[in-house]
């Protein structure tokens, strides 16, 4: 499951299909049980898209401070694991992120963050869900958080909406999606 398959099937609308099939992998890739808990109520998704890591709130470390709580050592490693692949010129999987109460929370991929952060990383892909149609729309009206692009995809054939700090311009794509 990579960055690449993500954001070809976010293009093609289908990108809460990615993150369930995502999360199906075996451990320690897959979270089976955030699947099924996803799948229990409607959500509303954007993304793929390239956000300031700055603005997302982390949720699983070594830290007592953390909803989820992690051995540091067993954190330490899957950080210098993560941290290898990208020095080896992979890309992880987007991050996947929860809208809630106006704070976007690192629900999968805190290791990753933690990684891309300590790499030297300031944007990376996320994939943003939202719980309600209200937060969604009203997300998307506002867009309040600082250092987000949308893409979404456009009715027109090769072109993308972007929905930037409020303003919206159509832009024409390449060949592989990406302006």
């Amino acid at each position: 499951m990579t960055l690449g398959k993500a954001i070809k099937m976010g293009k093609n609308g289908r990108i809460e299909d990615w993150v369930h099939e995502y999360l199906m992998q075996p451990h320690p890739a897959g979270n089976v049980g955030f699947s099924e808990g996803l799948k229990r109520a409607k959500r509303y998704w954007i993304g793929p898209v390239k956000i300031d890591l700055s603005v997302l709130i982390q949720i699983c470390g070594p830290s007592r401070k953390y909803r989820f709580h992690e051995n540091k050592r067993t954190w330490d490693l899957r950080i210098k694991e993560n941290i290898k692949k990208l020095k080896c010129n992979e890309n992880p999987p987007p991050l996947i992120v929860e809208y809630k109460k106006k704070r976007l929370l690192i629900a999968d991929g805190n290791h990753r963050f933690a990684a891309l952060r300590d790499f030297g990383v300031d944007k990376y892909w996320v994939i943003l869900w939202f719980n309600s149609k209200n937060d969604y729309e009203k997300y998307m009206h506002d867009n309040h958080v600082k250092g987000v692009t949308h893409v979404l995809p456009d009715n027109r054939r090769g072109s993308i909406r972007k929905i930037n700090n409020g303003r919206t311009s159509t832009e024409r794509t390449s060949r592989n999606g990406l302006s």
